[in-house]
């Protein structure tokens, strides 16, 4: 059995759409929100260029040191070994 709705008057209309209205956001806000956005990804982009910038020379000298790292670790081998300490 359906129940008998009362009719909504124009009062009661106004308020549920008001009340719709209350809870969007105001083109304001996408605009304060599009500029804080912006800003963020211009700064994430200068991090990135910087780190582009800076990351080569690093592996670079990282794999020089693995160089002489081997070159050292094959010399205390043959010296360990010269005196002994290695079979």
């Amino acid at each position: 059995m359906p129940k008998n709705k009362k009719p909504i008057t124009t009062n009661e209309l106004a308020r549920m759409v008001q009340k719709g209205f209350a809870g969007t956001v105001a083109k304001s806000d996408l605009e304060e929100l599009r500029k804080a956005m912006q800003e963020g990804f211009l700064y994430v982009s200068r991090e990135l260029a910087d780190v582009k910038r800076t990351l080569p020379p690093l592996l670079r000298a990282v794999a020089a040191m693995e160089v002489d790292t081997q070159e050292l670790k094959q010399r205390v081998y043959r010296l360990e070994k010269k005196v002994g300490l290695v079979k």
